[in-house]
């Protein structure tokens, strides 16, 4: 089944080169905010974790409390957000990742003083601590839908360890040089990503595991560093890496796919790019950020080998996204921007010309047709529904048929 993925997400890609590699989907923009706190407004929100159900892991400042006081929360479309059931004296919380079951990760602070942080796994109104080996820091990052949680640790040493936990069992990923390691994703596959060395800004290498063994991703052209933050189910790697220029020391962010790296490329007027997810269509999201100007940020998606800022497809002039930091395999971005305002979580929900028209390139063609098989069976929420019974199937293929050629 894996052969058959990779060859039409290959074809996929060699189809989208020649018919409107450039074209780029706008986006509905939903925001998800609590409750008004008195006097104040809405409180900010931020979305980091996205699974294919559109459901979105993040956090938000709370009420009455001073800046930076986060809240855990779980957001669906049906029950809007949920705050996640925390242990009494939390000062801060916060969720990173959801998978499809509806399994949350991420971590919690009770000293507040951001290193006594614990990470957890919640499910429901269940919460499962997820400890340390010795010390007092752990943090989870990522969760697959096998239930496979990754994050970071302390081994009772001074230096942090990357780890991989199921069912209670941790398994320490020691670095194979330098003194640290920490995970960031992990895939469907069991393979994990992250980064090892003595710091993340001098030495870093990107890495990959799976059972037991640490592959060295290399550096990508030009960078010193290299640090894995996202795989898609085809074992494609997000690397950023540091790149000397006039500016300083600046990240760049590459798609990694068997030893080779492509740079995602930077947006005009930027320096920086930091890429955060990757979907099994190989979109990438994240954002760029000036070196000259501080807190000058704006959100990115990826695909094709073209880089397009979010705010370029979002119609509606007034809401500027600023982070964008998931994606699932339907195109949904997990993002936080603004209205002028509240800061707020956003999902980006992808607007097709017509239906059946999964690139949005204004024509239903070859491309869409492969793009619908490489998603063939159970896909609630996804695009290549057509017909909306979860399910990719014999009546949307046949339905995308009917809708062939030029958009009206």
């Amino acid at each position: 089944m894996l052969h058959r993925h990779r060859l039409i997400v290959t074809l996929v890609a060699a189809f989208s080169c020649s018919v409107g590699a450039d074209a780029q989907c706008e986006y509905n923009v939903t925001f998800i905010q609590p409750p008004p706190c008195p006097f104040f407004g809405p409180p900010a929100t931020f979305g980091y974790g996205i699974n294919e159900l559109r459901q979105i892991a993040g956090s938000h400042w709370q009420c009455g409390n001073s800046w930076g006081d986060d809240a855990a929360f779980f957001w669906t479309a049906e029950s809007g957000i949920g705050i996640l059931n925390m242990p009494a004296g939390t000062f801060d919380s916060f969720a990173f990742d959801v998978n499809d079951a509806g399994q949350v990760v991420g971590w919690f602070d009770v000293a507040g003083d951001g290193f006594s942080t614990l990470g957890f796994l919640c499910v429901g109104n269940q919460l499962t601590v997820i400890p340390p080996p010795a010390g007092t820091f752990s943090s989870a990052k990522a969760i697959s839908n096998a239930g496979l949680i990754v994050g970071t640790t302390t081994d009772g040493t001074s230096f942090y360890k990357a780890f991989v936990w199921e069912n209670g069992l941790m398994i320490l990923i020691l670095p194979t040089f330098g003194s640290r390691s920490l995970a960031a994703d992990v895939n469907e596959l069991g393979q994990v990503v992250g980064w090892m060395g003595t710091h993340s800004s001098i030495d870093s290498h990107a890495f990959m595991w799976q059972a037991g063994v640490v592959t060295d991703l290399g550096l990508a052209p030009g960078a010193y560093t290299g640090q894995a933050t996202a795989i898609n189910n085809l074992g494609h790697v997000v690397v950023a890496g540091l790149i000397p220029a006039k500016e300083g020391n600046l990240f760049r962010s590459f798609l990694w796919i068997d030893g080779e790296f492509t740079d995602l490329g930077i947006l005009p007027g930027f320096h920086r790019t930091i890429a955060y997810d990757i979907n099994d269509s190989d979109q990438i999201v994240g954002w760029c950020e000036t070196a000259t100007i501080p807190f000058n940020f704006t959100a990115f998606v990826w695909q094709n080998g073209v880089i397009t800022e979010l705010n370029a497809l979002v119609p509606d002039e007034s809401i500027n996204v600023s982070f964008a930091e998931g994606i699932n395999n339907a195109g949904q971005i997990a993002a936080s921007g603004h209205d002028g305002v509240a800061t707020a979580a956003l999902l980006l929900t992808p607007m097709q010309n017509c239906p059946g028209d999964l690139d949005c390139n204004g024509f239903v063609g070859i491309t869409d047709f492969l793009g619908l098989l490489a998603v063939w069976g159970r896909q609630p929420n996804h695009p290549a529904d057509l017909d909306g019974d979860g399910t990719v199937g014999i009546n949307d293929f046949l339905a995308l048929l009917a809708n062939w050629g030029t958009c009206p």
